[in-house]
């Protein structure tokens, strides 16, 4: 009897590791647009400066990746699949609401967001 052939994710990461830089590039835009920026850690101690803009694309990307994870893996509930599903549609339209705010915004060559967007 022959084997099943394991489908190869590699490939998954050419695909994704331009969307992933143009993805990073927008939130980071936004959130310097929002007043996010460098910001040191321990000052007066030698800390070390470190730009929270970069908050918004790991908080957002890695919170939908973990629900997409948890939706799709075998083993878990179905309260807790249906919740990591709605989560999941939840962060990639905060996702896409948040790039085409940040296209919109730099298309008009704003240089600081709007308090609506600010609050949002």
């Amino acid at each position: 009897m022959a084997h099943a052939r394991q489908a190869r994710s590699w490939p998954l990461l050419l695909i994704a590791a331009p969307a992933a830089v143009a993805v990073w590039s927008g939130w980071v835009g936004l959130g310097s647009l929002c007043g996010f920026g460098p910001v040191t850690l321990l000052p007066g101690i030698g800390g070390v400066t470190v730009n929270t803009a970069i908050t918004l694309p790991i908080g957002v990307e890695a919170y939908g990746s973990f629900a997409l994870y948890a939706w799709l893996a075998s083993g878990a509930s179905d309260v807790t699949r249906t919740f990591a599903r709605r989560s999941a549609f939840g962060a990639l339209a905060l996702g896409c609401t948040g790039q085409v705010i940040y296209d919109l915004l730099a298309a008009a060559h704003m240089t600081r967001a709007p308090w609506l967007v600010v609050v949002l």
